[in-house]
């Protein structure tokens, strides 16, 4: 017979499978797995109380005496029947966060289209401004310099925003893919129904957070970037004005 841990085979013992070596890791696996469900299903207020109710109101897993005293006239509920309500809101949530997982994902593609626009669109006008400065020449070589040290601060301004709403959509992607890896795990771990239920009701506090930010976060468009070149004029004019023409954005 083949041994389910190890695979190696050995023969069965004259008296059986209780004649055979004691398997002292599985035996401290079960003990430490039998001492952790013991733990959370005791209330952490009042000592050797069992957690057996759900306060539907506060949203707590309580036991007989948290009833009495802090849950009088509240809707309780035994855990059990708390777990089966409890289970497809948090399966519904985790669903709400795969779409705000999605929708953020989309925003930040359009945060690398607008990066990309205000690049182009920057070194445009500043290639613009620069064909201007060759034919004006002596004229105009001061005022461009100014021109384009105001186009390359309006660059880092925007560039600056742009990176900003970047770094809250990643943490807010973070904050998304968190809560997932947290509803997996407990819809697929073997845990305590009392463990269960208060770690279920604290994903759906957390999830209606991250839904508020998932709608909160606004696309700030880029500001209008406009060169406009200055009509000619006197040449006494220039001294007061720039000969180019004005940055606005």
């Amino acid at each position: 017979m083949a041994c389910p841990l190890c695979r190696q085979e050995f023969t069965i013992p004259e008296h059986g499978f209780a004649a055979l070596k004691k398997n002292f890791f599985m035996v401290r696996l079960i003990e430490i797995t039998t001492a952790k469900n013991e733990a959370s299903s005791v209330c952490a207020t009042h000592e050797n109380e069992n957690l057996c109710l759900y306060c539907s109101e506060c949203h707590e897993v309580a036991c007989l005496v948290c009833m009495g005293k802090c849950h009088q006239n509240h809707r309780m509920s035994d855990l059990s029947s708390a777990a089966d309500i409890l289970r497809p809101l948090l399966e519904n949530n985790f669903y709400t966060a795969k779409q705000c997982m999605v929708d953020a994902l989309k925003k930040k593609e359009r945060l690398r289209d607008k990066r990309s626009v205000v690049l182009k669109k920057i070194k445009r006008l500043e290639l613009e401004v620069n064909l201007i400065r060759c034919e004006l020449k002596a004229l105009i070589d001061r005022d461009a310099d100014s021109l384009v040290q105001n186009l390359r601060s309006l660059q880092e301004e925007q560039l600056e925003d742009i990176d900003i709403e970047e770094d809250d959509l990643d943490k807010h992607l973070d904050g998304l893919r968190n809560f997932k890896v947290s509803c997996s795990d407990l819809t697929s771990d073997d845990c305590h129904v009392s463990l269960f239920c208060k770690t279920a009701s604290e994903l759906n506090k957390q999830i209606v957070g991250l839904k508020q930010m998932s709608d909160s976060i606004v696309e700030r468009q880029p500001l209008e970037v406009k060169f406009t070149r200055t009509v000619p004029m006197a040449l006494e004019t220039y001294k007061t004005k720039n000969i180019i023409g004005a940055i606005k954005g």
